[in-house]
């Protein structure tokens, strides 16, 4: 068993309420297994769980929990009255799957459900299938640039574009757009042996090619046949995590 922060906090909130692992369960709606698999370390609580254990703790902690989904108290405030303009979209277009989170003294927020893929996929390009994805969160919906947009969630690995993106900080991609042309000077997920790469798309030399470039020069940049654009995962429009 190894001891995280999230199965710290997890065990401190059961212990306060006084419940058994069954009680809590039946409080944030999984079975009683996975609340033990919490608290043993062993798995991370999805965005709906955070949110459910969000409700049933105090401040300190419900913040702590409301992190894990990327809600911070300056997104909270950015939600007051007068802290925000909004534009009428000039046109009607299908919304993803949203969800309302209402905070006490604060107007309730929108969020729109964004599904995170498991690590360690198949480098093969293809459409996304329920057994890619690990868990859904819950993203703020004015950081998401189009609001007809297909977005998927992934975990950056390792340094190649740190200082921008550290080691997992998670990244929100938008599938509907993947036209190189398009995306030329733009961070990009590609699929890549081990799963989705983040890299910026550029020009090659040869017109034949693109070059994917890290952040950081001590990685390598890669190149992608304009031929094999199914190889691009999508644009990346958004992304979030603690800097070391």
């Amino acid at each position: 068993m190894r001891s995280t922060e999230y199965s710290r906090r997890i065990k401190k909130l059961r212990a306060a309420l006084q419940l058994t692992q069954h009680a809590l369960a039946d409080r944030v709606h999984v079975r009683p297994q996975v609340v033990a698999s919490w608290e043993q370390g062993r798995k991370e609580p999805s965005a709906a769980s955070y949110r459910r254990l969000a409700d049933l703790a105090p401040p300190r902690d419900a913040w702590f929990f409301l992190k894990q989904m990327g809600v911070t108290k300056q997104l909270v405030r950015a939600k007051w009255p007068g802290r925000t303009s909004r534009h009428p979209s000039k046109e009607a277009a299908p919304r993803p799957m949203t969800m309302r989170i209402r905070f006490a003294g604060v107007n309730e927020a929108h969020f729109v459900q964004i599904p995170l893929l498991r690590e360690n996929l198949s480098a093969t390009p293809r459409a996304i299938t329920e057994d890619d994805i690990e868990s859904v969160m819950a993203v703020p919906i004015s950081f998401i640039p189009n609001k007809s947009g297909a977005y998927v969630g992934i975990r950056q690995r390792g340094g190649s574009m740190a200082p921008v993106l550290q080691d997992r900080f998670i990244v929100v991609v938008d599938q509907t757009n993947r036209d190189p042309a398009r995306l030329t000077g733009r961070m990009v997920a590609i699929w890549a042996e081990g799963g989705p790469l983040v890299r910026w798309l550029g020009p090659g030399s040869d017109p034949r090619q693109w070059v994917l470039r890290p952040e950081n020069p001590n990685h390598p940049a890669l190149s992608l046949d304009a031929a094999a654009t199914e190889r691009i995962l999508g644009d990346v429009v958004y992304w979030w995590g603690s800097q070391s």
